[in-house]
Formats: structure tokens, sequence, C-alpha cells
């Protein structure tokens, strides 16, 4: 293991620096010592940090500037005591929302599954209802849903 010498600056350290030399040179080299320390102690609370979580993934797009994606799993140790300005109404919908989309992501993750072991099952030759398939169990009016299609497309 490699002993870190006090004289190494952590990357946080780093980015500060980085910061302070993008700004007009002649007002960085009128600062003193003082106002130095302040506007690293400033950027190192402003600038974002990396936690301790479990998944941390952070993702630019380059065909689109201005727009990135960050995923964070883990425990959440933020303060519990936060001041929430939010009433009951919009609290019930934010519920309503949340179960909605935690009901619709666990149907498709069972689909997703479901096809691929279907799929795995079909590669691998095990026939488990011999003379049928999937198609049987599921009974779609094909015409009805040609209907349908048509009738959306007119729309």
């Amino acid at each position: 293991m490699k002993d870190k010498s006090y004289s190494e600056k952590t990357e946080r350290e780093k980015m500060v620096e980085e910061y302070i030399k993008q700004m007009n040179p002649h007002i960085r080299e009128s600062l003193d010592y003082q106002q130095k320390n302040e506007l690293s102690r400033f950027l190192n609370r402003i600038l974002p940090q990396r936690g301790t979580h479990i998944v941390d993934i952070r993702v630019t797009f380059w065909f689109i500037k201005s727009w990135y994606l960050v995923i964070q799993f883990g425990v959440d140790k933020r303060d519990s005591k936060r001041i929430r300005n939010i009433d009951i109404s919009q609290r019930i919908i934010g519920i309503i929302i949340n179960t909605i989309f935690v009901i619709i992501l666990a149907i498709l993750i069972f689909l997703v599954v479901f096809y691929i072991l279907y799929l795995l099952k079909s590669f691998a030759g095990i026939d488990i209802f011999p003379d049928k398939h999937l198609s049987d169990f599921i009974h779609i009016n094909v015409k009805m849903m040609q209907k349908i299609i048509l009738w959306l497309k007119l729309k």
C-alpha cells in the first residue's frame, strides 16, 4: 500500500486550483493569502462531492452539451429534518405517481425477464408444452388489433 505524503494534493484540491487558474489573471494576482484561502474553502463547499454510494454513474452526453445523467444508489445520509414545504395534496400526488412508476417498472422487468427465459428455453430446445407456442396461450384478435391501429393512424 502506497503511503500518501502530505505534499500530494487530492483530486478535489487539484480541481479547486484549476478553477482558480481560470480566473482573470489580474484579479487572481490581486488576491491576498486570506482571500485565496476563503475562495478555496468556498469552492470546496460548492463543488459536488463524490459520496460512498454503492452505484455512482455519471454520464455526460456528447451530442447534447447541457445534459447529463447521474445515477446514485446508496444509503440516504442527508439530514432527516430537512424543511419540506409540501402540502398534503402534493404529497398524495407524489405518492400516487411514485406508485404508478414502481408498478410499471415492475411489470416491465417481469416481462423482460419472462421473455429472456422464454428465449433461453427456445434456444435450449426445451419443449414444455408439446405442439403449443406462446402465441397459442395469448389470444390476441389480430383483425381487431389492425382495426385499432388503423383507427389511431386516422386521428
